[in-house]
């Protein structure tokens, strides 16, 4: 494998692993954020349906009750929601499964925590029930689904630029060593008259110049075996 190849590839594996760590680190903290911020909105949203509930269990509505909680149900942030009350006989409870647009193997790859919160309903003395909400995974796993495939499509277009640029780089360093390997071949065949341009890198100057030096004391050694030859066949 020639050198730019190899270093073409160890580009590559350099550059995916740095894009894997970038991509599991911010769905990671987008998945996190997502679901802390589920857990204060199922907190809130159990503290406000806990009060608003109180009038109608005090006087045993279950009927208002029900139309209550399932319009917090239906509002697309609460899968399960269960009131249990010494009021209402039965107890209400809601199971809604919504299902999410990412795939399944996204779902098994970065799973989405279920958070859940309970509250008592405030009845003076004593506790008139609890309602319990568990929040729906499925919305939280479309927003991170979106930000995986943005944040990927991303990644890899900055790392095919990446590579296209140091594709360039790599040809455009390399370049003095072709041409140093075209040199030496051409000495090979005993040509000498053409020295090597000078390197812009650093690294190659001393060999560039070393060559150009060598170049010049085959050529000169050639030129005086030439010319030691012609005498040797003039005075034969």
């Amino acid at each position: 494998m020639s050198l730019s190849r190899r270093l073409f590839t160890l580009m590559l594996l350099v550059l995916l692993g740095f894009s894997l760590g970038i991509f599991f680190i911010q769905v990671n903290n987008t998945r996190d954020a997502l679901a802390e911020r589920q857990r204060v909105e199922l907190s809130n949203l159990a503290q406000s349906l806990s009060l608003a509930l109180v009038p109608h269990v005090e006087l045993g509505d279950a009927a208002s009750a029900e139309a209550l909680i399932r319009a917090t149900v239906d509002g697309g942030h609460v899968r399960d929601a269960r009131l249990e009350s010494v009021a209402i006989a039965t107890p209400i409870a809601f199971n809604v499964v919504r299902e999410s647009l990412a795939p399944q193997w996204f779902r098994d790859l970065i799973p989405m925590p279920v958070e859940s919160a309970s509250r008592e309903l405030p009845g003076g003395w004593a506790s008139l029930g609890t309602i319990s909400l568990t929040g729906e995974s499925a919305q939280g796993y479309d927003q991170l689904w979106q930000l995986a495939k943005r944040l990927a499509l991303w990644l890899l277009l900055g790392g095919l630029i990446t590579l296209l640029i140091a594709s360039l780089v790599m040809r455009r360093l390399l370049r003095p060593l072709e041409r140093l390997s075209s040199r030496l071949n051409e000495m090979e065949t005993q040509r000498f008259d053409a020295p090597l341009e000078e390197t812009s890198v650093a690294e190659l100057k001393g060999i560039t110049s070393a060559v150009n030096r060598l170049g010049q004391r085959l050529q000169t050694q050639f030129e005086a075996q030439a010319a030691q030859l012609a005498r040797l066949q003039r005075q034969a």
